[in-house]
């Protein structure tokens, strides 16, 4: 969100709309706690996740940027040099059984 729309909303719930108020975990800021500030999830007791919609963002940039390194410095067809789940190389040479 732009930052004076979020400002501009805080003021609102603050002055006019009783709600309850929620703080990110992740940046310590306090939001009305509402869908405009934090994503839903069902399975806790409000019903939203505990880091705003702006942190939960940037999370999931930082997560995919990482997801996209370790993706280029594994093998493009998927059998030469890599990573594999459990954090271990792979290769032929490695574990020759595999690929008999």
């Amino acid at each position: 969100m732009e930052q004076n729309n979020v400002e501009w909303l805080k003021w609102v719930h603050m002055n006019y709309i009783e709600s309850e108020w929620k703080t990110c975990r992740v940046c310590g800021e306090q939001y009305p706690a509402t869908e405009k500030f934090f994503y839903k999830q069902n399975n806790t007791k409000d019903g939203l996740r505990d880091d705003c919609i702006t942190c939960h963002k940037i999370y999931k940039q930082e997560s995919y940027t990482m997801v996209k390194k370790v993706a280029e410095n594994t093998s493009p067809n998927g059998i030469g040099e890599g990573i594999n789940n459990y954090g271990n190389k792979t290769s032929r040479k490695h574990v020759p059984q595999q690929y008999k």
